[in-house]
């Protein structure tokens, strides 16, 4: 027994003096610039580029086999030109021995420094990845029923510092980069989180913008249901901080899973657009904005979204919530809520892109809403103050937003308390065309503003119109009714209203106000939503004066006309003057045709 126990001692002892020569003798005796030329060849050979390695390539046997190699260069594809596809600066790559012989990986921490990447399409839609990227059709997969055991790897780590992919693509003018790309993980197990530490800069060059991105989480991966899940995610993006929850999951037939639950503090969206060139002009027309219906193809994604401040369109909102779902190539935000402008938003959104044309539906509320600071940062005006109650019900199909904006019907609604027409005095346009119509001289300019206390708006939309089927105000000397137009894509209004005078004690006091006590006039705007115009029907008025004036000369006045409008009035006393008139005169002709 103790001579076997010492033929074993022995056999092991001359295992590891061998082990331990190959590791110390192989890496002293091999050529490296040999190995250079071999590994270049293989790789022309096998995707027709070269491969050049301008630095150190060593490699070590025990305790751990790894390969390390600097400064690698891997050429463009053909017709690509002289550029490389892709640049190494330092690469590591190393696995333990040992546990190779109970077919267990445990490979230490995989290092990757100073990456260039350079992907580029065409104009005739040919990459420069795409012979890369094909498929080896003479492997089989394995069968449905063929249970392939391979034993969990474990990796020390994970450590990318100084990377750079850059992507431009030539037939739609995107060109994007990403930089300042660091990643660095704890052990790579399925047994445990993995810590992860990530860092990065993503511009759209042909956009002039960019976002800096930082992210510290906890990653775990269930192979059962095949998902990799976030559930503390601490993000930075720019100047915002996100923190939530995250999963994706890939199931063989079906398009990848994506969940979130995520809170921002405050995020300006406005930022990420494309800012306007210098000395650039804005179009009489914008382009119309692609409807995103290809884009739905593939996506199954819920989650919701927290925002305590947001800007976006030059809006601010606070407060906001909204759950995102979108699958079978239907998006829909609801329920979507935010409090903006010392009042409420609530919407129900859906986009339906299951047909080649996209269907949008619209469901949305305000409550208390100042009008004014909304369309001053939404439409650059604030001529219009108040709080705004409505509410907008809306169905609309197109491919861009041109078409879906022709296409919207529905109705709107809106009511606006305690307001004003800044830039628009009507009660002072009124006199000042009584004041034509009676050839006195013209009043004082007016305030430049018309204040009301209630405005109640009741449209149809449809064909890129929206009808005003009714319009009312109620003014300090004035109530107001009428319908209309407005054109959505010019917003050119064509509106027709009546002005009917209160009765109130201020207007004795005014001479060009003193007779309009319970006249109606008629009053028109025009213009544009954002600068529009009011004119009082000056003909009608001159028309209503002169047969005034024409009554009172006749002793005809209004007192014991009984009811009836003023026009009504005039017109019977007109007609019954010229019917008297006329009378007369044929009863003179026949009296003295009898003579």
């Amino acid at each position: 027994m103790n001579r076997f126990l010492k033929w074993v001692l022995v056999l092991i002892a001359v295992v590891v003096v061998l082990v331990v020569a190959a590791a110390v003798v192989l890496p002293l005796l091999f050529d490296s610039d040999d190995l250079k030329s071999k590994i270049s060849t293989a790789v022309n050979e096998e995707t027709g580029r070269e491969l050049r390695i301008d630095g150190d390539l060593n490699f070590s046997v025990f305790p751990v086999l790894a390969l390390e190699v600097d400064r690698l260069t891997l050429g463009n594809a053909p017709g690509f030109g002289d550029a490389p596809f892709a640049e190494i600066g330092q690469a590591r790559v190393g696995v333990a021995v040992l546990p190779l012989l109970k077919r267990e990986v445990r490979a230490d921490e995989i290092l990757l420094s100073g990456l260039r990447m350079n992907l580029v399409v065409k104009p005739d839609g040919t990459s420069n990845w795409a012979d890369l990227a094909e498929d080896d059709s003479s492997s089989s997969p394995p069968q449905a029923d063929q249970v392939v055991s391979r034993p969990t790897p474990q990796i020390a780590g994970l450590n990318i510092s100084d990377a750079q992919i850059e992507y431009r693509d030539e037939q739609t003018g995107l060109h994007y980069r990403l930089a300042g790309f660091d990643l660095k993980t704890g052990i790579l197990s399925a047994d445990s989180p993995v810590p992860i530490e990530l860092t990065m800069v993503l511009e759209d060059i042909a956009a002039g913008t960019g976002v800096e991105l930082d992210l510290e989480a906890d990653a775990r991966y269930e192979p059962e249901t095949n998902t990799l899940s976030l559930p503390n995610v601490a993000m930075r993006l720019d100047e915002s901080r996100i923190e939530g929850a995250l999963s994706l999951g890939v199931r063989d037939a079906a398009p990848p899973s994506l969940r979130f639950d995520l809170s921002v503090d405050a995020i300006d969206l406005d930022r990420y657009l494309a800012p306007a060139e210098t000395g650039q002009t804005v179009p009489d027309e914008a382009e119309p904005v692609p409807i995103p219906n290809d884009e739905l193809a593939g996506l199954d994604v819920e989650g919701t979204l927290r925002i305590t401040r947001l800007k976006a369109m030059e809006m601010e909102l606070s407060d906001v919530e909204m759950r995102l779902g979108v699958r079978d190539r239907v998006m829909r935000l609801n329920p979507l809520t935010a409090s903006f402008y010392g009042g409420n938003y609530d919407g129900d959104i859906t986009l339906d892109a299951t047909r080649s044309v996209s269907r949008l539906t619209l469901n949305e509320r305000i409550e208390a809403v100042a009008f004014k600071q909304l369309g001053s940062d939404l439409l650059g005006s604030d001529q219009v103050s108040g709080a705004a109650f409505g509410s907008l019900q809306a169905t609309g199909s197109g491919r861009n937003s041109d078409e879906l904006l022709n296409d919207l019907a529905g109705k709107l609604n809106l009511r606006l308390d305690e307001g004003a027409l800044e830039g628009i005095d009507i009660w002072y346009e009124i006199r000042r065309a009584i004041a034509l119509a009676k050839g006195q001289t013209l009043p004082d300019g007016g305030q430049g503003r018309t204040v009301f206390s209630r405005m109640n708006v009741d449209g149809t939309l449809g064909q890129g119109v929206l009808q005003l089927d009714e319009l009312a105000a109620e003014l300090p000397f004035l109530k107001v009714a009428g319908a209309g137009s407005v054109n959505l894509a010019s917003t050119v209004l064509d509106i027709d209203l009546v002005a009917g005078v209160r009765d109130v004690p201020e207007l004795a006091q005014d001479p060009l106000a003193a007779d309009l006590e319970g006249r109606s006039i008629p009053l028109t705007i025009s213009g544009s939503a954002v600068a529009p115009k009011v004119s009082v029907d000056v003909e009608s008025l001159l028309k209503g004066e002169v047969s005034r004036r024409l009554m009172d000369k006749l002793g005809l006045g209004q007192e014991g006309s009984g009811e009836g409008s003023e026009e009504d009035s005039t017109d019977q006393a007109v007609k019954g003057l010229l019917g008297g008139l006329l009378g007369k005169k044929k009863g003179e002709e026949k009296d003295d045709g009898g003579n």
